[in-house]
């Protein structure tokens, strides 16, 4: 996919609650819809929280969870997201519905970014969502470092990923993340340790780059 439109980046600072910035979101969609002239980047850490979707067995995948659950309207199962995670939305025009293809698209993007600070990621058959060698062994000796969760309306794509740069791990063990067993690591668990404006600058010239954005 390639727009020839302008990234707005939207930066915070401060912890950020989850249901009023999905509020803002929709309220960006309704926009955005009408004018489809521009791709919108939202780059912040929510207050800890555990979204989840519709899929989600809440009675299994969430019944030792000590942080809020929320339902959400994203695609995935449940989610964390807190404090030393880099949540980055991405409100997007989509020419054409290809929402597997944009999926790609933003795991492409965070492969991309991620080796940015020499950290070889990938996909993998176990679920959608970034992957890393797990160098602790664990679960098929892979581990996530990164969840993607899309909605599309209006032919507007919304939500987008969740990085982990240096988050609480240990929350993790609370629920079945996406609702899958394998272990959950970090930026930071693999030895590299980068301000979280460092990241920024790397997500949003990937955005830029892969989208072909100006």
């Amino acid at each position: 996919m390639s727009f020839k439109r302008p990234l707005i980046v939207k930066r915070h600072t401060a912890l950020q609650p989850y249901l009023s910035t999905l509020h803002e979101m929709e309220v960006c969609v309704d926009n955005l819809a009408h004018l489809r002239d521009s791709v919108h980047l939202w780059l912040l850490e929510h207050d800890p929280v555990i979204t989840y979707g519709a899929m989600t067995d809440v009675s299994r995948d969430l019944v030792d969870a000590k942080v809020p659950c929320i339902p959400t309207n994203r695609g995935g199962k449940a989610t964390y997201h807190g404090p030393g995670q880099r949540v980055a939305y991405v409100i997007m025009p989509l020419d054409e519905v290809d929402l597997r293809g944009y999926v790609n698209q933003l795991e492409a993007w965070v492969i991309q970014t991620l080796a940015t600070f020499a950290i070889t990621a990938f996909r993998h058959r176990a679920g959608n969502g970034i992957w890393v060698a797990d160098s602790k062994g664990g679960n098929q000796n892979i581990a996530k470092i990164a969840a993607v969760g899309v909605r599309v309306r209006s032919r507007i794509a919304y939500h987008g990923v969740s990085l982990n740069v240096c988050p609480d791990l240990a929350v993790y063990k609370q629920f079945y993340p996406c609702g899958l067993l394998q272990p959950v690591t970090s930026m930071q668990a693999l030895g590299v340790s980068p301000e979280m404006v460092e990241v920024d600058k790397a997500l949003q010239h990937n955005l830029k780059d892969l989208f072909q954005l100006r």
